[in-house]
């Protein structure tokens, strides 16, 4: 028969022998992440002045694969210039055509 004493010794190291499986979990859990976020940092491509030009020239979705949508929206978006250049203010305004459409 165990004493207490045997009880609190085994408890003790079965707290301990969790605890430390949860600090290696927590480590190769952290190595994944970094390793995500290392990878993930060297696929994305960027631009200081926002998107690529290419991208923007014709306001048209310039996404690989994407071609634009061919039915009308359920809203208008009425802006205050065509064209943008660095710094400017563009004022917009946006109205709903149709409700059933917004989800």
């Amino acid at each position: 028969m165990l004493s207490w004493e045997d009880i609190n010794y085994l408890l003790f190291f079965r707290s301990l022998h969790l605890t430390l499986a949860i600090m290696k979990l927590h480590c190769v859990l952290a190595r994944v992440l970094l390793l995500i976020l290392t990878f993930g940092v060297l696929l994305v491509h960027g631009y200081r002045t926002g998107a690529d030009p290419v991208a923007c020239g014709d306001m048209r979705p310039g996404h690989i694969g994407q071609e634009p949508q061919r039915v009308q929206p359920p809203y208008n978006l009425n802006v205050s210039h065509s064209k943008y250049t660095g710094g400017q203010v563009v004022r917009g305004k946006y109205l709903i055509n149709s409700i059933k459409h917004i989800k």
